[in-house]
């Protein structure tokens, strides 16, 4: 898992551009000042916000837009969160509909059939998407200046943090992972 170069297209490579800058790509000039230092740091974050949010967004392949990509290396320097965080997801995405079994493969036993993993993926990717149109909308949208998506930014973290832990147990992931070793 992670061990490639990532692509993002259509509107999520435009959001994840506004979102962080690539400063070899010269962007900055361009922009306001952003909380993101490179394309990669919005990643874990992102799939974070898009679970809590429940938001899984499709890829959008607009053609007039340039994909963003993300090269191994930079994916390397947040591989184990993403590895984490992929793995609570798959435990705990649709448990209504996928059942428990199914769900401890995708978040532990698929990791080296790229075949069998591609559900997962989907989902996870799914998630990331979702969540780098929920930062856009919610820190860049409708702002005008650094000063307001600084406001929105600290708004926003109110509005995570109040969400924070609903629907989540840390009970029922460390039993999922205990039965997953089994």
């Amino acid at each position: 898992m992670f061990d490639k170069n990532l692509s993002f297209s259509g509107r999520h490579a435009d959001r994840l551009r506004k979102l962080a800058p690539s400063k070899i790509a010269g962007e900055q000039a361009d922009q306001r000042l952003t909380i993101f230092g490179s394309y990669v740091e919005v990643l874990p974050i992102a799939a974070l916000v898009g679970f809590h949010w429940q938001r899984c967004c499709e890829a959008d392949h607009q053609q007039n837009i340039t994909d963003t990509n993300i090269l191994l290396e930079q994916v390397n320097r947040v591989r184990d969160e993403l590895e984490f965080e992929y793995r609570l997801i798959m435990l705990l995405h649709d448990k209504k509909h996928i059942a428990r079994e199914e769900r401890l493969n995708r978040a532990f036993r698929y990791d080296g059939n790229e075949e069998k993993r591609k559900a997962g993926d989907e989902v996870f990717f799914g998630y990331i998407r979702g969540g780098i149109d929920i930062l856009y909308e919610k820190i860049l949208g409708d702002s005008t200046s650094t000063d307001e998506d600084l406001l929105h930014l600290d708004e926003f973290l109110l509005e995570f943090h109040s969400m924070r832990g609903k629907d989540i147990s840390m009970d029922d992931i460390l039993r999922l992972c205990n039965e997953a070793s089994v």
